[in-house]
């Protein structure tokens, strides 16, 4: 794999495990740490869960970042 968009297609093949881990696997690496300065908070995990628990049960009411800009760029005018 060559291209970002190879690398991003491969990965959307993965469990969602795999996604996971390669994602916290991609964080320590571009961090350069082991992880135990990037504590989350309780609280922040169960409305992350939350959040993605409802975009399982519905993803048509996920937005993308393009339209997250879009909206974002038009409330400061």
């Amino acid at each position: 794999m060559s291209t970002l968009a190879e690398i991003e297609s491969a990965v959307e093949t993965l469990p969602l495990a795999e996604q996971e881990e390669l994602l916290n696997r991609l964080v320590m690496k571009l961090g350069g740490s082991s992880g135990a300065e990037f504590a989350v908070r309780e609280d922040h995990v169960r409305l992350l869960d939350e959040r993605f628990a409802a975009y399982r049960k519905d993803p048509s009411q996920a937005s993308t970042w393009e339209e997250v800009k879009r909206r974002f760029a038009a409330r400061r005018g």
